[in-house]
């Protein structure tokens, strides 16, 4: 079975739902800013810090540039007994000395790739290092010569191994040249040195952003808390006034009942209200009308049946005694079947005028008293005949196939009561009355009488009364009959009620 949601709980689902991916696309878009300003700050400070450094070992390797110009003045220039060679030692020996921080060395070659000192430590006659390439390809003496013969040196960018380290280490060094000597001077700083420094600065900022995380994570929750306070609010407002509809039509059966217009919470529920107190008060005052219209319709239909009733039964006695004053016996037997059919049609006025709807009676009471009203007529002839009823109680029909019926039935009753029980014998007569699963009315009727000749058939034979019977059943009742000539005489008539609509 498919779930459905209320109005009221899909609302609710709905504004949670919208509060939930509103939050997540929220935090997810902070998260990113976040994020994206961490590594544009890291980088900031990162760059930051190496410019610092790189303004930081540029300065030292120019002051050193300009200790050695001073040197080379003092020793070549000034001091004639000195030849290049001596100065150059001397001078070397004076450089291995200088250092800035607590571990920054130089280091220097000449433009040949020949080492002259690192660390220091003088490496003359260490070999050439002219081809000297790092991991990334990068040919490290002539990068540096390269940038050393520019005006004011250069940085170069390569990998080198940290005193006491074989591993590999990114670096920046600041190179400048010496002209006079034909040397490369230089300092650096490597990469992770950096990293150490702004490690700090980067755990304060990824603080700062855990923070803000934090923060949003706070108020997406109290986001979310709203929300769902609001749609709760609303939600049982909603639900409310839907209550209050459904508590209405519930008792709609109630004429006079209203809803009170100021327990809606919405506007368009009040107007819905205003609506439907006003499509009440039309119903009531039409259903007043129809009471009052049907009532006197009621009224009129009863006397209506009534006095045909009446009429009938004047037209009946009428029969009877124009028969009473007659010796002709033919003339006294037809009065007195006619008196008969005219007794059946007024006993369903009769019925009619006796129950509240106007348009059906019941077939199980109509039949009794149409066959003990014939047996009476027929006294003489039916004092040895006994009944038997076999007849559901809840069959009703309308009074287009009640009258058509009585006279079909006048007409059987009267030819067992005349016919088939002849000097007064004992006799049975059998009635049975059901609806089938197709919904059909069954009505029988037999009898174990004398019956009729093998040879006779009823449907074929010249008689006013058995034709006019098949005519009525056929055209009238829409229905069908047979019968059977076994130990007497059984007749089966099968048809629908009349689809005639009811009239009251």
């Amino acid at each position: 079975m498919k779930y459905k949601f209320s109005i009221h709980r899909m609302f609710f689902f709905v504004i949670i739902v919208f509060a939930l991916i509103t939050i997540v696309i929220f935090a997810f878009w902070e998260i990113h800013n976040l994020n994206r300003d961490f590594k544009h700050d890291t980088d900031i400070l990162k760059q930051e810090y190496e410019n610092e450094q790189k303004t930081m070992i540029k300065n030292e390797v120019q002051k050193m540039a300009y200790y050695i110009e001073n040197l080379i003045h003092h020793y070549i220039g000034r001091k004639l007994t000195h030849d290049i060679k001596t100065a150059k030692e001397e001078i070397l020996i004076n450089l291995v000395k200088q250092h800035f921080g607590k571990e920054g060395y130089f280091f220097g070659s000449t433009y040949q790739g020949n080492p002259l000192f690192s660390n220091g430590i003088i490496t003359i006659g260490t070999g050439t290092i002219w081809d000297l390439t790092d991991p990334n390809g990068v040919k490290i003496i002539q990068e540096q010569i390269q940038k050393a013969k520019e005006p004011e040196g250069g940085f170069v960018r390569y990998s080198w191994n940290k005193l006491g380290e074989t591993k590999l280490t990114p670096k920046i060094s600041y190179v400048i040249g010496i002209e006079e000597l034909q040397w490369v001077i230089g300092a650096g700083i490597y990469i992770d040195e950096i990293e150490k420094l702004v490690a700090a600065e980067k755990l304060e900022l990824h603080q700062k952003v855990k923070r803000r995380i934090m923060a949003l994570v706070i108020f997406s929750i109290f986001f979310l808390v709203v929300f769902y306070i609001i749609a709760k609010i609303i939600s049982k407002k909603i639900k409310n006034d839907f209550d209050l509809f459904f508590n209405f039509f519930r008792n709609i059966e109630n004429p006079t009942a209203r809803i009170d217009e100021t327990k809606p919470d919405f506007p368009e529920f009040v107007a819905l209200a205003n609506a439907t107190n006003f499509m009440m008060e039309k119903r009531e005052k039409a259903e007043e009308q129809v009471k009052k219209d049907l009532k006197e319709k009621t009224v009129l239909l009863q006397e209506l049946f009534h006095r045909t009733k009446n009429n009938m039964a004047v037209i009946s006695a009428m029969l009877k005694m124009q028969a009473a004053n007659s010796n002709d016996e033919f003339v006294h037997t037809t009065f007195m079947e006619l008196n008969n059919k005219i007794k059946a049609m007024s006993l369903v006025h009769e019925k009619l005028y006796q129950v509240n709807d106007l348009s059906s009676i019941n077939l199980n009471d109509y039949i009794k008293d149409l066959v003990f009203q014939i047996k009476q007529s027929y006294s003489q002839m039916s004092a040895n005949i006994s009944l038997k009823f076999e007849m559901d109680d809840d069959i009703f029909i309308l009074i287009d196939s009640a009258l058509p019926l009585g006279l079909v039935m006048n007409e059987m009753v009267s030819n067992v009561f005349k016919h088939a029980f002849p000097n007064n014998e004992k006799g049975k007569i059998s009635i049975k009355l059901f609806k089938d699963k197709n919904d059909f009315i069954n009505f029988q009727i037999s009898d174990n009488g004398i019956g009729i000749p093998i040879d006779q058939d009823l449907k074929k034979i010249e008689s006013v009364g058995i034709q006019s019977m098949v005519s009525i059943i056929k055209y009238q009742l829409n229905g069908y009959f047979r019968y059977d000539t076994d130990n007497g005489l059984k007749w089966h008539i099968k048809f629908k009620d009349g689809p005639q609509k009811k009239r009251v």
